[in-house]
């Protein structure tokens, strides 16, 4: 699936703040539990994602759009503390300007400027958290090559990362999660 190199970045930039790498991580917990979103390629799960489950209307280019527009508007608010120069950034994304911080401010600032339609514009604020977090802890990364494909075409081409970081030994048949639990007897 082919995305404007510019929505890749710009989404991108949103994956990587909400879900950054984390390299102090790896002392402590090894290194899987340092891998960030953008190496499980959950910026192609988000706009895949927004172009997919929104009325049949494709929505990651323009998302991508609002990001940068939010984040214009937080430089000319002089709230990005921590920006980089706008006219820097590759592409021309001055949300991918932004540091991972002011990226997270950006957001909040969504409905700011799209005062007419605040419901629509809180759902698509609320979608990109939600799929973020939900493409970083399902098997979108291991699904390789096969990850765009319909559902029923989609086959594992390696562990994803997330059955990793929880030690999940993956699909078995008869396999039970649930073993019972802990407790002998039940209190109120």
């Amino acid at each position: 699936m082919y995305y404007d190199p510019k929505v890749k970045l710009t989404l991108g930039a949103l994956v990587d703040a909400i879900i950054p790498n984390t390299p102090r991580l790896a002392f402590d917990l090894g290194a899987i539990q340092a891998v960030g979103g953008l190496y499980s390629h959950i910026d192609e799960y988000l706009s895949w994602s927004l172009d997919h489950f929104f009325f049949n209307v494709n929505l990651a280019s323009p998302t991508a759009e609002l990001l940068d527009i939010a984040a214009s508007q937080l430089i000319e608010m002089g709230e990005a503390g921590e920006s980089l120069d706008p006219a820097a950034s590759p592409k021309g994304s001055c949300f991918a300007a932004l540091s991972q911080k002011d990226r997270l401010k950006a957001i909040a600032l969504l409905p700011f400027p799209y005062e007419n339609n605040p419901i629509f514009i809180q759902i698509i604020a609320d979608a990109l958290n939600r799929f973020t977090v939900f493409g970083y802890y399902s098997e979108w990364s291991g699904y390789g090559v096969t990850r765009f494909t319909p559902f029923e075409g989609r086959k594992l081409e390696d562990i994803p990362v997330s059955w990793k970081q929880v030690r999940y030994p993956g699909k078995a048949h008869r396999y039970h999660a649930l073993r019972g639990y802990l407790v002998d007897k039940f209190t109120e």
